[in-house]
């Protein structure tokens, strides 16, 4: 799985997904030019949707290879305005004449990454469970991490073991 632009929780992504070996571009990519190559080489890619994604080029270069590739795409979308959220529409005005891209990224499952620790961690579990829907991920959960209920809100984390 490709993981694209800086993400913050990476390193619990992988302890909850111990089999999947996860690349961060920022951190994996030894070369540009190899871009391609390991878009071709992933079974999914995980794109951190924000306006500095769209504004990389390189970061275009790998979802249009994505895109080209037919890889499925998972997107996890900043919800905070002042870290570069996006509406539908400044997605699409971004990308400009390739439609097929906005339109991949729209079309795409979406996840939304809030800042606060808990509800990241839920972001966490619904990256998981989006990325291997199988009865044993409904029973992934972070240790010590949200319980049932979150503001009053009931919340789909299965009893702990």
């Amino acid at each position: 799985m490709i993981v694209s632009r800086p993400f913050a929780r990476r390193r619990k992504l992988q302890l909850m997904l111990t089999d999947c070996q996860i690349f961060l571009d920022v951190d994996d990519l030894d070369d540009v030019g190899k871009l391609e190559h390991y878009v071709e080489a992933t079974g999914h890619v995980l794109i951190f949707l924000s306006t500095g994604y769209l504004q990389s080029r390189n970061c275009l270069r790998e979802l249009r290879c994505a895109v080209d590739k037919k890889k499925p795409l998972l997107i996890v979308r900043e919800t905070e305005r002042a870290r570069g959220a996006m509406s539908d529409e400044e997605v699409r005005e971004a990308c400009g004449k390739e439609t097929d891209l906005a339109k991949a990224l729209l079309d795409a499952p979406q996840i939304e990454w809030f800042r606060i620790s808990q509800f990241q961690q839920m972001s966490l579990l619904q990256i998981a469970r989006h990325l291997f829907p199988t009865p044993e991920a409904e029973e992934l959960y972070i240790p010590g991490g949200p319980s049932e209920q979150l503001s009053g809100c009931q919340l789909p984390v299965p009893p702990r073991p």
